[in-house]
């Protein structure tokens, strides 16, 4: 039998044969998560039946926020989690065709918002508990009775250190970065802690007299588009269509980038909330009547700060448009009464970076996650 070598086939004849199968491979890889996707929907579906069967647990909606903020007020939450903002985000059901808001399970003196999801990098439902809201001891009856019953994973995230530290003394619960969430940012964004800053000190860097290199790239996209239309709309029901747009064009430009840390349909119950009940600010920034970049803040229970839940900006067709973007941010919260303002955590160290350059005196305030697995 001859062995036919690479050097023995015209090249062009070999570039065929390797395309081919890798686009057989891909083929077979795009199949097996079809059907791996739909018997998971059909598993999601009976988990939820099950849960709001034994234990009441509610599918969230819009009435849902006036709960979880008078929640966040009675537990004196002032945590980037303890928001409609994050909770719809964080546990929509956009994905799996769910409830879009999410699911909450009541505890009797707080609340426990939960959602299920694939996990990308080995096709495994799991769940999702968001912390804060709740006694850990009713987060642990959840957790312990969804990982027992239906075989799953439970990831506890927006943990405190106490929290987490009691969890994992837990035999029951691990370090979830042992079975990262994602395999480039094992805790999504809290990967690398939340950075909250004194907002009149952020102004002071970023649009102050203070040379500051956020401050230098700022300037330089005034400069850079002054003879430009620049204009700032609130986003509502007429034209969030536009949010959209862009939240997808954002993606589809950064597919490599982000490997499927997030994906669109993550931002469309911010988008989509046309009502809140606590002060909130959603802006769309039109470059010559082109959506460019879209906002989110909202303040956090009756606190005197609030989360920035989304800065999605198209800076590879506008350089230093994240600065002007976050300049705008500082200027919002403050309008809103704000006194402080917490801009999440991060997936990436390139974003942590981003945020500590951006504001003077920032403060870390990392989060945890744990992993119920019984």
């Amino acid at each position: 039998m001859i062995q036919m070598l690479e050097a023995d086939i015209d090249p062009l004849v070999y570039k065929l044969m390797t395309s081919k199968m890798v686009a057989s491979k891909n083929i077979r890889m795009t199949e097996y998560k079809s059907n791996h996707f739909r018997r998971a929907k059909v598993q999601a579906n009976k988990i939820i039946e099950d849960i709001q069967s034994d234990l009441g647990a509610m599918p969230l909606n819009l009435e849902s926020q006036s709960e979880i903020i008078n929640t966040a007020v009675a537990r004196n939450l002032n945590e980037y989690s303890a928001s409609w903002m994050y909770i719809s985000q964080a546990i929509n059901g956009h994905y799996l065709e769910l409830n879009r808001w999410g699911y909450y399970y009541h505890t009797g003196n707080g609340l426990i918002p939960f959602g299920l999801f694939i996990r990308q990098h080995d096709m495994r439902l799991c769940c999702h508990i968001i912390s804060q809201l709740s006694d850990l001891s009713a987060q642990k009856l959840l957790s312990e009775y969804i990982a027992i019953k239906f075989n799953i994973p439970v990831y506890i995230r927006k943990l405190d250190y106490k929290s987490y530290i009691e969890l994992l003394e837990d035999s029951k619960y691990i370090d979830a970065n042992l079975e990262p969430w994602h395999l480039a940012a094992p805790l999504e964004d809290d990967t690398f802690p939340e950075i909250i800053v004194d907002i009149k000190k952020a102004l002071d860097t970023i649009a102050g007299s203070r040379y500051t290199d956020a401050q230098n790239k700022y300037r330089r996209f005034v400069k850079k588009n002054r003879t430009r239309s620049i204009e700032w709309l609130d986003i509502n029901k007429d034209n969030s269509f536009y949010a959209i747009s862009l939240v997808h064009e954002f993606f589809s430009s950064h597919k490599d980038r982000l490997k499927q840390i997030s994906i669109p349909s993550d931002y469309y119950n911010i988008i989509d909330s046309n009502k809140y009940n606590n002060p909130t600010i959603r802006k769309l920034l039109l470059i010559d009547s082109v959506p460019s970049a879209f906002l989110a803040l909202e303040r956090i229970g009756g606190s005197d700060t609030v989360g920035l839940y989304c800065n999605i900006a198209l800076h590879d067709t506008y350089p230093y448009i994240s600065e002007f973007i976050l300049e705008q941010c500082f200027r919002d919260a403050r309008q809103i009464g704000a006194t402080y303002i917490n801009l999440g955590g991060s997936e990436t160290k390139g974003l942590d970076q981003f945020k500590k350059k951006c504001c003077f005196g920032y403060k870390e305030n990392p989060r945890y996650w744990a992993i119920c697995q019984v």
